[in-house]
């Protein structure tokens, strides 16, 4: 037969498994505190031009600052089913010839860190930067399209200090293009 335990035999017990519920607890909060500011570059509805490649956004670290890139996202608002896909680069820059583009700062996901962002963001170029390396080249399709990649975290995408991270898209028709970059540093 089985004999029962009075509780009070077992209170060392969950003293102990709260002791260690608790050092999770100030571990946990502790990482977040000292963790990497996580921002986010987003750029809506800028207008390509038919056949030619745009850079849609980009971020640049600061000098001797690395960043590491989380997520890109690219998508279409095209209304015709029919249009062929555009070719879609998530490419490292050096920024050999900066381009021209509307300036951007990058939005903090945290807005109560009091950290001074490093990076500095750009979207809409009328004029491309140089020296891209594709690192990723894919198809997207006009008709409400998107494509959405996540870095794996165990093969994180870095980018030295110094140098950034851009989507260029190039369209056959005149369509939209939003998009994001999603980072820390």
């Amino acid at each position: 037969m089985l004999a029962l335990q009075p509780l009070d035999n077992f209170s060392p017990l969950v003293e102990t498994v709260s002791r260690r519920a608790g050092h999770r607890l100030r571990r946990s909060q502790l990482s977040r505190r000292s963790a990497y500011m996580q921002l986010i570059e987003t750029w809506s509805t800028l207008g390509l031009t038919a056949s030619t490649a745009k850079s849609m956004g980009s971020v640049a670290a600061a000098a001797n600052q690395p960043i590491k890139i989380l997520e890109a996202m690219a998508s279409h608002d095209g209304a015709t089913s029919t249009n062929a896909p555009d070719v879609t680069d998530f490419a490292r820059c050096t920024f050999g010839t900066a381009g021209t583009a509307t300036s951007t700062t990058p939005l903090k996901k945290d807005p109560g860190r009091a950290e001074t962002i490093q990076t500095t963001g750009k979207t809409n170029y009328t004029a491309e930067p140089t020296v891209v390396t594709p690192l990723k080249t894919v198809n997207v399709a006009q008709y409400n399209g998107v494509y959405h990649y996540i870095t794996p975290q165990g093969n994180p995408l870095m980018v030295v200090g110094g140098q950034g991270f851009l989507i260029r898209q190039n369209s056959p028709n005149t369509v939209n293009g939003s998009g994001l970059i999603e980072f820390e540093e």
